[in-house]
C-alpha cells in the first residue's frame, strides 16, 4: 500500500471517530513522521479532534505540533487546540500555562494570533485573573488593530479587566471606538455593580437605553441588582 492509499485509509477512521483515544493520537503522530506533509482534508478533520484529547494529552500535543510543518502547521489548527483546552476550576494556573504554552509555541513557528487567538488567550487570563499577561495581549491587541476593529476582542479584554477589578480600564475600553454591543453594555454594568459602583452601573443601562439598546434577561438581573444595592425600588420598577 502506497502513501497515498494509507492517508486515504487514515481519513476514513478520523472521520468514524467521535474523539481521539490517547493511543490512537500516538498512533496517528507515529504516522505523520513518516507520511507528511499532511493532506488538507485530514488536517481539517484533525483541528477537533484534537481538542478533545488535550488535557490527559498535553506534551503529547506539543510533540505532535513539532512534528508538523507548514503549511500543515498553520494558525487555525493552533486556535482549535487553544479554544479546545478544557478549563480546570481546580487548577487555573495550569490552564492558562497550556494557553500560554501554546501561544509561544505559536510564535516560535512565525504565526501570529489573530481576531480568534487573542480572545481565547484572554478568556484563560481571565479565569486565572492573570491580569499582567491580559495586559500584554491587550497591547498587542492595540497594535495589530483589533480593539478598534473587532468588537468580540474589545468585549474579552472588557471581561478581564472587569474580572481583575480594574474598572477604568473596562471604562476606557468602552468609549474607545464606536463598536459596541448588547455584552459591551452588559460588561460595563456589570462591572460596575460588582465594584460597589451600582449608581453608576444603573446610570450606564439608562445610557444604552438612549442608546436604542435592547436588554436582555441578564442585563435586568444585573441592574436590579444595582437597584437593590441603591435601596431605590422605584428605579428598578422603571427599569422593566
Amino acid at each position: 500500500m502506497n502513501s497515498q492509499e494509507l492517508w486515504v485509509q487514515a481519513y476514513g477512521r478520523l472521520k468514524s471517530c467521535k474523539t481521539i483515544s490517547p493511543t490512537q493520537l500516538k498512533q496517528f503522530h507515529a504516522f505523520i513522521i513518516k507520511t507528511r506533509p499532511l493532506p488538507l482534508p485530514t488536517q481539517q478533520i484533525i483541528n477537533p479532534k484534537l481538542t478533545s484529547s488535550t488535557e490527559k494529552n498535553f506534551t503529547h500535543i506539543l510533540s505532535f505540533l513539532n512534528h508538523l510543518e507548514k503549511p500543515d502547521l498553520c494558525l487555525s489548527l493552533y486556535n482549535a487546540i487553544i479554544q479546545g483546552l478544557p478549563s480546570n476550576p481546580n487548577n487555573k494556573a495550569s490552564s492558562l500555562l497550556q494557553v500560554l504554552e501554546l501561544l509561544k509555541h505559536m510564535l516560535v513557528n512565525g504565526l501570529l494570533p489573530d481576531n480568534y487567538t487573542v480572545p481565547s488567550v484572554l478568556k484563560a487570563c481571565a479565569q486565572s485573573r492573570a491580569l499582567r499577561e491580559g495586559q500584554q495581549m491587550h497591547t498587542y491587541a492595540i497594535k495589530t488593530g483589533l480593539v478598534l476593529s473587532n468588537v468580540y476582542v474589545k468585549n474579552t479584554l472588557m471581561r478581564l479587566y472587569a474580572v481583575c477589578g480594574v474598572i477604568n480600564c473596562v471604562r476606557n475600553l468602552f468609549d474607545e471606538g464606536p463598536q459596541r454591543d448588547l455584552v459591551s453594555w452588559t460588561t460595563l454594568i456589570q462591572g460596575y455593580v460588582k465594584m460597589g459602583l451600582p449608581r453608576e452601573g444603573v446610570e450606564a443601562f439608562f445610557d444604552m437605553c438612549d442608546a436604542k439598546m435592547r436588554a436582555d434577561e441578564m442585563t435586568l438581573v444585573i441592574v436590579l441588582s444595582a437597584c437593590s444595592k441603591l435601596g431605590d425600588l422605584s428605579l428598578g420598577r422603571e427599569d422593566k
